[in-house]
């Protein structure tokens, strides 16, 4: 009666290894894995707050393609009212912080990308410009790719494409009214987000 419950561990790994989602898994870490030391573009402005030894990563991209800045309670989709209000908050408290701001457009350099639950974390620091890679000499910043559970790699992809991209964006695109969203897609890459929707 034992035995008919029993599993061997060369039968679990079967299991493992043919179950939906641990495909997915390998896929996605597969595919961050390739991401690793390349130089990209950010198309989204990226934040980090350096409070001595204590550091927050505030950018982090949403399944709808939201891009949200986040610090405790402060959580905006702009770059520029979050960096005011951390920076209030700075003089408030009478603490000696520092905030970075890289806008898109900037240069980067993927350095590590780590899948932990339904998030994927993207490390790089600024391009230099130099053949060498200054790991030590810039400071590494996170964007920070959120998930519900159950995601995918063409889910990580689009996120990815979100907010890194091969070349500098420097244009600006013109929607007009009427387009759909298939022919936003087309043009811009993503899917639109309509805030209060």
């Amino acid at each position: 009666m034992l035995l008919k419950y029993a599993i061997t561990s060369t039968s679990l790994a079967l299991i493992l290894l043919s179950s939906p989602s641990v495909a997915k898994n390998a896929e996605v870490k597969a595919y961050c894995k390739s991401l690793i030391g390349q130089d990209v573009y950010l198309k989204i402005d990226v934040v980090k707050i350096f409070e001595g030894f204590k550091n927050t990563d505030a950018t982090n991209i949403y399944p709808t393609g939201e891009v949200i800045y986040r610090k405790s309670y402060t959580v905006t989709p702009d770059p520029r009212v979050f960096v005011s209000e951390i920076g209030r908050q700075a003089l408030a408290k009478n603490k000696d912080w520092y905030i970075s701001l890289l806008e898109k457009g900037t240069q980067v350099s993927i350095h590590k990308v780590e899948v932990k639950g339904a998030e994927v974390q993207i490390e790089f620091t600024r391009h230099s410009g130099r053949r060498k890679k200054d790991y030590l000499e810039l400071p590494q910043q996170t964007v920070r790719l959120k998930f519900d559970k159950g995601y995918g790699l063409d889910d990580v992809k689009t996120a990815f494409a979100r907010g890194f991209g091969t070349e500098r964006f420097e244009s600006v695109i013109e929607l007009t009214q009427g387009m759909s969203e298939a022919d936003i897609v087309d043009l811009v890459g993503v899917k639109p987000w309509v805030s209060g929707h």
